[in-house]
């Protein structure tokens, strides 16, 4: 089989339709290959020895400089020499920006004086704190009115010996420098099924009322599901006066916790409140696969455990779409524990005011949320890598940032310089036409493989672009290492209308990143979505685009950042303006390899999924165009698996072993059992459309015949022999 392709800006001599033509035909009785197009009826295409007599110029088709989103800040030891242990929660009391008080998680709530360095204790909780499992002093909040109260006030959050969480007010009998510990008034006394997601933080609202986040108290098994009882805290958010009264028009005053403000959630670690608009920024951490950023509000259900970040998981039908979604998600690939943060109100960096920056405990990423812009929503970057583990973030009275890592880590301006010109539009990015967006230039070059990555049936157009003066070398195992500043272009078209265009580009540097492009309702260009954007289609259906981060889930360092180019995959017939050909032929005939790779009826090529080629190989290379960029060493998953095409199935480390990462509820699973597909969680997952489903990022669309071919090699299997 020929595929045959002729892309908008590859017109053959009499087709004059501008739209991609994809014609399959038979080469086996004929040397053409006829792509029928509108006008004229048909067109006769010609096998030719290379489909290309030079290597276009590329004037501007190159990798541009990363986002300045991602740029222009670090962090920094605010006060050296100084140490907490384990804080969890900082605040400077108003009207006193020289001093901070600090929660630490054994029970201390210390006082930090910024004039004298000296810290002392001004609250000791420990005799009435549990800190086994996730517990101990979790958060506190100080009285708005802190600085013109006789007695000012101070709220506590903490878990007790008696299995519960507690939130309570104590007061100060000497202006605020200590506060008295029998003089605890409990506003909330929540019991906790277990000694895990008691989570919890206090923070006061611009409207003057108390907030309070709680977890599920990991109670899987109680039903209704804690998170979505709004006869319970667990799993919710609470909204109290001062007295631990419900705050007037909390929307479930009708159950038995008026005092709720939202549910929904898992684990609301950290939360905090925006003092100029009001809005409640929680970090809510996921459980097996997602972390997530929600933006909380009255009334808001956020769909635990139906839904982690956007997914819908553990088979529910996420409510008919009613739950409120977050404004940002990670995979487990970037960290496993959400920290939320703060709102950036300060003046040191002028670029981040307005902006949300929060963390990952355990991954040393930190991000930035950025406002909404035209047409966009919020847009999230990962701004700061291999920062320092830190459990909260604190803010001072001047809006400024500090990650607290037992140090006071501040957010400040590393002396980047100014922002740079990155492409906020595809007309900008210098592979289109800037009187055309739906046109490459010629410099993009276009190709196709043997095996494309299932992307829930959406059909794709691809190029790359390399510099002028550079070229490809292909490494011993086949693998295409492009040059630095190499842009691969692939367009997505759903149900007749084109959704998104992504930019795979390497930089500078030699690192790889994932840029997508959503295309506007008029079809004419398309804006830069870095935090991801959700689609809605003809049909009603939706189509996901994943983030800056998501892009590089799939593109990992393992598999050397790029997917489709190799040479078992490029190794196939293209159509040309000058005729259809071989595509590695055409490639090294103009140039574009730092060597010889050999006539392409020598060299390896992965056969086509419903091709006549024997089940095991089409099986085989489908799981290595689909899987094997993250299951291979060095991947990105953790697990053994090799679903690399070259790795023989014996050395798979999937052929008879144990089920990894869940057995699917299936008795005696194996990830490959031959002859017994169903009892094979390969095969079980790419029919799954829940969180068990693989591959995990990109598809929620079952691949019908993939699905069919992969069950059918495993039912023929006789053993593991390679």
């Amino acid at each position: 089989m020929i595929r045959c392709l002729v892309f908008a800006s590859v017109l053959l001599v009499g087709c004059k339709n501008k739209e991609s033509v994809v014609a399959d035909v038979n080469d086996a009785d004929t040397e053409e290959c006829t792509v029928d197009c509108d006008d004229p009826p048909g067109t006769t295409v010609p096998d030719v020895p290379f489909g290309m007599e030079s290597r276009p110029p590329n004037p501007g088709c190159v990798a541009p400089e990363r986002p300045p989103a991602v740029a222009g800040i670090r962090l920094q030891n605010a006060y050296p020499g100084q140490w907490f242990d384990e804080p969890l929660a900082a605040e400077q009391p108003p009207g006193q920006p020289n001093r901070w008080l600090i929660a630490e998680r054994e029970g201390f709530l210390r006082s930090f004086d910024l004039t004298t360095g000296q810290v002392s204790t001004a609250l000791n909780l420990t005799s009435q704190i549990d800190i086994t499992g996730e517990g101990g002093l979790l958060g506190f909040a100080i009285h708005p009115d802190f600085a013109t109260q006789n007695n000012p006030e101070i709220f506590v959050h903490y878990t007790t010996f008696a299995s519960a969480s507690r939130v309570v007010k104590f007061t100060s009998n000497d202006g605020g420098v200590t506060f008295d510990p029998a003089s605890g008034q409990v506003l909330i006394a929540l019991p906790q099924p277990t000694e895990f997601h008691n989570g919890g933080d206090l923070a006061f609202g611009p409207d003057g009322f108390l907030y309070a986040s709680f977890g599920d108290g990991e109670g899987w098994w109680i039903q209704p599901h804690p998170s979505q009882n709004t006869d319970t805290l667990l799993g919710g958010m609470a909204r109290i006066d001062t007295n631990g009264n419900p705050a007037p028009g909390n929307p479930f005053m009708g159950g038995d916790a008026p005092e709720l403000f939202a549910i929904g959630l898992r684990n609301p670690w950290r939360f905090s409140i925006d003092q100029v608009t009001g809005d409640v920024w929680v970090g809510d951490v996921g459980d097996s696969a997602r972390e997530e950023v929600d933006v909380v509000e009255m009334g808001g259900n956020y769909g635990w455990p139906e839904m982690e970040g956007f997914n819908c998981v553990y088979g529910f039908n996420c409510n008919n779409g009613t739950f409120e979604l977050p404004i940002f998600d990670y995979s487990h690939a970037f960290g496993v524990s959400v920290i939320g943060g703060y709102v950036y109100r300060g003046g040191a960096i002028p670029g981040l005011y307005g902006s949300y920056v929060f963390s990952d405990w355990i991954g040393g990423n930190i991000w930035v949320s950025f406002p909404p812009g035209v047409g966009m929503g919020w847009t999230t970057n990962l701004a700061i890598t291999g920062a320092p583990m830190g459990a909260a973030w604190a803010q001072d009275l001047d809006g400024e940032l500090y990650l607290l890592t037992g140090e006071f880590m501040q957010l400040v301006p590393d002396g980047g310089g100014p922002a740079n010109d990155f492409p906020m539009v595809l007309s900008d990015t210098g592979c289109v036409s800037e009187a055309d967006a739906t046109q490459m230039v010629d410099a993009a070059i276009p190709y196709d493989v043997n095996v494309p990555l299932w992307s829930d049936g959406s059909e794709k157009n691809r190029w790359f672009a390399i510099p002028d003066d550079t070229q490809i070398e292909i490494g011993p195992d086949g693998d295409w290492d492009f040059p630095v500043d190499s842009v691969l272009i692939k367009e997505f078209h759903i149900e007749g209308v084109r959704v998104e265009t992504r930019l795979l580009v390497r930089h500078e540097d030699g690192g790889w990143a994932g840029y997508a492009y959503q295309w506007n309702v008029t079809g004419d260009d398309a804006f830069w979505v870095p935090s991801g954007a959700v689609v809605d289609l003809p049909s009603g259906a939706t189509w996901t685009i994943p983030s800056q981060a998501q892009c590089m889930q799939c593109h990992t360092e393992g598999a050397g950042g790029t997917i489709g180019p190799e040479t078992a995959q490029m190794n196939r017939s293209f159509v040309y303006p000058l005729g259809s050909s071989n595509q590695i032929d055409t490639f090294a005939h103009v140039g574009l390899f730092t060597g010889d790779p050999g006539e392409s009826s020598t060299l390896d090529a992965h056969p086509e999924l419903l091709s006549g080629e024997p089940v095991e190989s089409r099986a085989r290379a489908y799981l290595h165009a689909n899987c094997a960029h993250c299951h291979r060493p060095d991947g990105s998953t953790p697990t053994d698996i090799d679903f690399r095409w070259t790795t023989p199935i014996s050395e798979t480390e999937t052929c008879q072993e144990p089920a990894q990462l869940g057995d699917l509820g299936v008795p005696n699973a194996m990830l490959i059992a031959p002859g017994e597909p169903a009892r094979s969680t390969v095969s079980l997952r790419m029919l799954a459309t829940d969180e068990e489903r693989m591959p995990a990022v990109g598809s929620v669309v079952v691949d019908s015949d993939a699905a069919g071919v992969v069950e059918q090699w495993i039912s023929e299997m006789q053993d593991c022999l390679p």
